[in-house]
C-alpha cells in the first residue's frame, strides 16, 4: 500500500478541482418587494453586459408594476371623467355609518355624501 499524497505533490492544481463552467451564474442582482425581505426579484446572468440589460428590463417592469398600483389605488382618477355615479351605503361602524355617497361607477372614486 502506498503512503498518502497530497494531490499538489502528485503533480494536480488547481484547475483539476475547480470546472471549467461553474454550474452557477456569474453574477446575480436582487431586489426585495414590499419594503421587507419576504419576496425579491432576482437577475442571474453569464455575462455582465446580460445582467445590465435584464438590470433594465427589471427596473422597467417595476415601474410599470408601481404606475399601474398607483392609479389603481387612486381609482384611476387621472383618466376618468365620471361619466356615472351610483350610490352606496356606509358599512363600516363609524360616525357615518348608515350615510349614503356616491361613487363613480367607472373607476369608483368616492364623490360625495348624499
Amino acid at each position: 500500500m502506498t503512503e498518502y499524497q497530497h494531490p499538489a505533490e502528485q503533480g494536480s492544481n488547481g484547475g483539476d478541482f475547480i470546472p471549467k463552467h461553474p454550474p452557477y451564474p456569474m453574477y446575480q442582482y436582487s431586489v426585495f418587494l414590499n419594503d421587507g425581505r419576504d419576496e425579491q426579484l432576482v437577475v442571474r446572468a453569464e455575462t455582465f453586459e446580460q445582467l445590465l440589460a435584464g438590470k433594465q428590463n427589471l427596473s422597467k417592469m417595476l415601474q410599470q408594476v408601481n404606475n399601474n398600483n398607483s392609479a389603481s389605488e387612486n381609482g384611476n382618477q387621472e383618466a376618468c371623467d365620471h361619466p356615472g355615479y351610483k350610490t352606496l351605503v356606509v358599512k363600516k361602524d363609524s360616525s357615518n355609518k348608515g350615510r349614503q355617497f356616491r361613487a363613480c361607477t367607472k373607476c369608483g372614486v368616492f364623490l360625495g355624501f348624499i
